[in-house]
């Protein structure tokens, strides 16, 4: 019997194209932040898929002041991207309570 619903790979397929399409908006990527407009984020999972929305997003100008995971490496390389101002997080209820972050990546499987 098919199911007519949705489907995880529809959801995942489908939320990925409309979050892709919000970057690609010119309204989003030509609009110069100021010092208090600069978007300060968090992330939540820094394995490969994770470190590679990171870079979309500073592309875009925002700021990763936290990188979160709970295999180390993944939390290091996470650093190394997000550049020397972020503070590693072994719990991810510590970066969710920091008042200085404006939004969350949460990259996890």
């Amino acid at each position: 019997m098919e199911n007519d619903g949705i489907n995880r790979r529809k959801f995942l397929g489908t939320t990925a194209a409309v979050g892709l399409g919000a970057l690609a908006h010119p309204s989003f990527s030509a609009r110069v932040f100021g010092a208090n407009d600069r978007i300060v984020m968090g992330i939540i999972g820094a394995g490969g898929r994770g470190r590679g929305v990171m870079q979309e997003f500073i592309h875009q100008g925002a700021e990763f002041a936290a990188v979160c995971d709970v295999y180390r490496v993944n939390t290091e390389l996470g650093m190394e991207t997000a550049g020397a101002k972020a503070k590693p997080c072994a719990d991810h209820r510590e970066l969710l309570e920091r008042k200085d972050i404006d939004a969350g990546l949460i990259a996890t499987p």
